[in-house]
């Protein structure tokens, strides 16, 4: 795909403006970007699994419920490549994004907490965490667009 039709994707517009970044720097992203994915393929997978009952008791379920976090450690390991790899600008967009998305985390996780105490509402921890990663999503959309 030539760079001038890259440049011009949605995703490059919203993500962090991928046609800027170097070869290497968007191999990496990329590969952290499909360890998250099959995260998220495998978690909903297993909760469904053990929501409906699908796996006999015992071992085998303590196992379904761990494979998530196998997937998660080795996203988690992949993002790190990418972090300590990426040229400089772009480690400046993603520390920016990623300090945006635990700030709204922090800020959620215990607004949501008092809001519950105070029998407003009943979120879950994920609740927080969805929130953080919405406001890292746009912590890297304004870095591309503050950087560009």
């Amino acid at each position: 795909m030539p760079e001038s039709t890259v440049r011009n994707t949605l995703a490059a517009k919203l993500l962090g403006r991928c046609a800027d970044m170097t070869a290497a720097d968007r191999r990496n992203l990329y590969q952290a970007t499909w360890w998250l994915a099959g995260w998220a393929v495998v978690y909903v997978g297993a909760a469904q699994l053990l929501k409906r009952g699908g796996v006999p008791s015992g071992a085998a379920t303590a196992l379904v419920a761990l494979v998530p976090s196998v997937f998660a450690v080795v996203a988690i390991l992949a993002y790190i490549r990418f972090i300590r790899r990426a040229e400089e600008l772009q480690r400046k967009i993603q520390v920016e994004a990623l300090a945006l998305g635990f700030g709204a985390g922090f800020v959620a996780s215990f607004g949501l907490e008092m809001l519950g105490k105070a029998g407003l509402v009943e979120a879950e921890v994920s609740s927080a965490f969805l929130v953080m990663i919405l406001f890292y999503v746009a912590g890297i959309w304004l870095g591309g667009r503050r950087y560009a």
